[in-house]
């Protein structure tokens, strides 16, 4: 068994979200956490084991590779490299129509490539190229023993698939991915389904989906079993960070809410299969986070603490009402911005859309969004957790001793 390489004796786990297009909130969080201009490495070096899905899988591979979070937040607010992230086929041209399940608008080759590409394009030369290094040899890589777990769905075996960078006990399969190229880990994890590519990542000979389809879009309840795996005579002094791409939350009609600040979802065929691929991304409060926090804490409900060793960093973007029971945008946004965002498209490449996330962000971490909670209380009180991005910072300080 491993020591802690913290004072405190803390096992410091980091969780990262996916959420497409979203994905440039992680890096500009961690760029308030650790300095913007830190190099990804050194950030690393600060945690015991790093789990990540689908465009989380992106940032920490670009955090091996040893970007700065300002770097990888810059990936994300430019409209070109977004693009060539995503790698639009010539059947882009439907993806806003009703034509969009028939010709799924993104090359799969294409975007491997693209992600290579990107994380290689920094390497200095007779360096190895990051993107083909094996998971299992990064904790020689980085002079340390961080731990790599990246979320991927099985297609064919219809079930979870973890790529670790260490496979010890846990069978010959899981040995096998543990060797896969950092790339092909990153590529099998953000294959979004049906509405974006059109056939699983192939990798080793095996056949992969978004990592989020299998419900780890969020993938800190899988960190938190990894960590207390790895761990288990110190369960107990494991503590988790984990940063999400941000939620939306509608006010109720039923509480006097107009729109667009309550909303009744259409039922049509179009707007159903909008909502089943956008449950590849959909992590709701009170759901993986909660679980991980009870995992940790072992408490029983009647009992629960309002304190965890699971910090939650997210952007909660809801509306909020005044004393004269008028409802308002979240504070710095104006009631056009939060509809533009409650429309959005997970896969958006438009300068002003991109522009507007990283505004959020921003927000965020000055205090005028809302942080998602670990557990949400009823409105708009919160059960257990921060409810500003620097009442979270500050809690993960303290636990960091």
């Amino acid at each position: 068994m491993t020591a802690s390489k913290h004072p405190a004796g803390a096992i410091s786990v980091l969780s990262l979200d996916g959420g497409g297009s979203f994905a440039g909130v992680l890096a500009i969080a961690l760029g308030r956490l650790y300095g913007p201009t830190t190099e990804g490495r050194e950030i690393l070096r600060k945690f015991d084991l790093a789990a990540a899905n689908s465009g989380g899988s992106i940032v920490l591979a670009a955090l091996l590779a040893n970007f700065s979070p300002r770097e990888i937040a810059g990936f994300y607010s430019n409209a070109a490299t977004v693009r060539k992230m995503y790698c639009p086929r010539w059947c882009s041209v439907f993806k806003n129509t009703f034509l969009r399940p028939l010709f799924p608008p993104y090359s799969s080759t294409g975007k491997r490539d693209a992600l290579a590409q990107l994380l290689d394009h920094r390497r200095l030369q007779g360096d190895r190229q990051p993107s083909a290094i094996p998971l299992d040899q990064w904790p020689s890589v980085l002079g340390t023993d961080l731990k790599l777990l990246i979320a991927a769905y099985d297609y064919d075996s219809e079930r979870a698939a973890f790529f670790r960078s260490t496979w010890r006990g846990k069978g010959a399969e899981s040995e096998r991915r543990s060797r896969v190229p950092l790339i092909d880990a990153v590529h099998a994890s953000t294959q979004a389904p049906i509405l974006y590519y059109a056939k699983p990542a192939v990798v080793d000979g095996r056949r992969y989906w978004d990592g989020g389809l299998a419900g780890y879009n969020n993938p800190v309840l899988a960190a938190v079993i990894e960590a207390m795996s790895e761990y288990p005579q110190r369960a107990q002094a494991v503590r988790v960070l984990s940063i999400g791409t941000g939620a939306i939350m509608h006010a109720r009609s039923a509480d006097g809410a107009p729109e667009p600040f309550a909303r009744r979802a259409s039922t049509g065929l179009w707007a159903q299969l909008r909502k089943v691929a956008g449950a590849v991304l959909a992590d709701p409060p009170s759901a993986a986070t909660f679980h991980a926090h009870m995992a940790l804490e072992r408490a029983r409900l009647p009992e629960l603490p309002t304190t965890s060793r699971v910090v939650r960093l997210s952007p909660l973007i809801r509306p909020w009402r005044d004393r004269e029971r008028t409802w308002h945008p979240p504070r710095g946004l104006s009631t056009t911005e939060f509809t533009n965002l409650t429309e959005m498209a997970g896969d958006t490449m438009r300068r002003a859309d991109l522009a507007l996330i990283e505004k959020v962000a921003n927000l965020w971490l000055d205090g005028f969004v809302e942080n998602e909670p670990v557990l949400i209380g009823s409105s708009p009180s919160f059960g257990i957790g921060d409810s500003t991005f620097e009442q979270a910072h500050a809690h993960w300080r303290a636990l960091q001793g």
